[in-house]
């Protein structure tokens, strides 16, 4: 491989690496961000729903009437009452110690999610409404409490399908910026050494020409920059 061939190519790894190393930070950085500010989505809903509990049970306290979590009707009821702001973007589902479902979000029609112990956070791929395809989604499961004591347990997802949808398409234009990288460092590598290896190529053709011919001819160095090659030149 000729130098200027080399030159080139390390030309084109250094570029691949630095600009690879830049692209894939600040896509993992977005990742994790938008990770953040799901996960933070997710508990934020569930203290709303124990807010909600928390009020429920303190008005039947006060009014001394018998409240009953397991209730579905009454949680169900009361929950969307609060707004179509606690469904907006989530599926929920509430359900007994003993994990049976009891009070579900309208939005999950029949389809249920699954019931892990509380504190559980990750990602799941679901098959849920409205078009009951496989999507992931934020997996969040939290217990519920009645004055400090647990009564329930809940379970909410948040779908990440336009998140990572917008991840996908930062990805594939981080590709395509990339390649159209290495195809300009590729050129640009080759004309910059060609133009830094002109002088020594100029040289070695002088040479060549002395062979078997004029050997005490002195070579015109006059045109070359005091470098490296002119310095050999000399």
């Amino acid at each position: 491989m000729t130098i200027r061939k080399r030159l080139a190519l390390w030309f084109t790894l250094i570029v691949i690496f630095l600009m690879g190393t830049s692209d894939m930070t600040v896509w993992m950085g977005i990742r994790r961000y938008i990770y953040n500010k799901k996960t933070e989505e997710a508990k934020d809903k569930a203290i709303e729903v124990q807010k909600v509990i928390n009020a429920l049970a303190k008005y039947h306290q006060e009014e001394s009437i018998p409240f009953k979590i397991e209730d579905p009707e009454l949680l169900s009821y009361t929950l969307s009452e609060h707004g179509t702001s606690l469904y907006e973007g989530v599926y929920l589902q509430v359900t007994d110690l003993k994990g049976h479902i009891f009070s579900s979000s309208p939005n999950l029609q029949n389809k249920r999610l699954p019931v892990l112990k509380g504190g559980t956070i990750g990602k799941l791929t679901l098959s849920l409404p409205p078009n009951n395809n496989e999507m992931r989604i934020l997996y969040y499961s939290e217990s519920l409490l009645i004055n400090n004591k647990v009564v329930a347990a809940l379970q909410l997802g948040i779908p990440l399908t336009k998140n990572e949808r917008l991840l996908n398409q930062l990805l594939l234009f981080d590709l395509l910026k990339l390649f159209f990288a290495i195809m300009i460092s590729v050129y640009l590598g080759r004309f910059l050494s060609g133009r830094a290896l002109e002088p020594m190529v100029k040289v070695t053709k002088e040479v060549q020409n002395m062979a078997g011919q004029n050997l005490l001819k002195l070579l015109d160095t006059s045109s070359l920059a005091p470098d490296e090659v002119g310095q050999l030149a000399e």
